[in-house]
């Protein structure tokens, strides 16, 4: 049974036809591929919903759920920090000393700060660096942002009540410099 047709006909048929085919061959795997890309896109951004809804951290719950200080730390105390890294390895390993004053009203804390010390190096009055503080005390966790000179910076410690001291970290613009820092009443 033959439809008379010969192969060079046929060909010639399917290529009077090749834009509905290449429609069909490219067509298809792009529409399954935008169906399964916009069936998870849709689930994601459900599931992304839900979970902002049921999230406890919420920003704007936990403001309503916050700790309350498990310390006051308003008063005078001696800061201690150790770079531990630094832009420049000159300052790696130094030591230096503030004198801090906090005032804490509830969960908020204001204060201010002088480097005194580098060192064990005394620095003259009128080259000691001023740092205004704020932050907030959630439980014993306390987090103060500073500027020194112009840069910011980062204080975050955990209060110690068996050694009355805070106990954490600084991170500093200052020369892109981090390390431990702990603080003492000083009285």
């Amino acid at each position: 049974m033959s439809t008379g047709k010969t192969w060079p006909d046929l060909v010639s048929e399917l290529l009077k036809l090749k834009w509905l085919l290449v429609l069909i061959i490219v067509g298809l795997p792009i529409s399954f591929l935008g169906g399964i890309f916009f069936t998870y896109s849709d689930w994601y951004q459900n599931n992304i919903v839900k979970r902002l809804e049921s999230n406890p951290f919420d920003s704007a719950k936990a403001v309503s759920i916050e700790q309350p200080p498990t310390t006051d730390v308003s008063g005078r105390w001696i800061i201690e920090n150790t770079v531990s890294s630094a832009n420049d390895s000159k300052y790696i390993g130094m030591k230096i000393k503030f004198r801090l004053f906090l005032d804490q009203d509830k969960n908020t804390i204001e204060g201010n700060a002088v480097k005194y010390m580098v060192d064990g190096d005394s620095i003259p009055e009128d080259q000691q660096i001023k740092l205004d503080l704020n932050g907030k005390i959630i439980g014993d966790s306390i987090m103060l942002d500073f500027y020194e000179k112009g840069k910011p910076g980062k204080f975050s410690w955990k209060y110690n009540p068996h050694r009355k001291s805070l106990d954490g970290y600084f991170k500093s613009s200052v020369a892109i410099s981090r390390g431990d820092s702990h603080a003492h009443r000083r009285y």
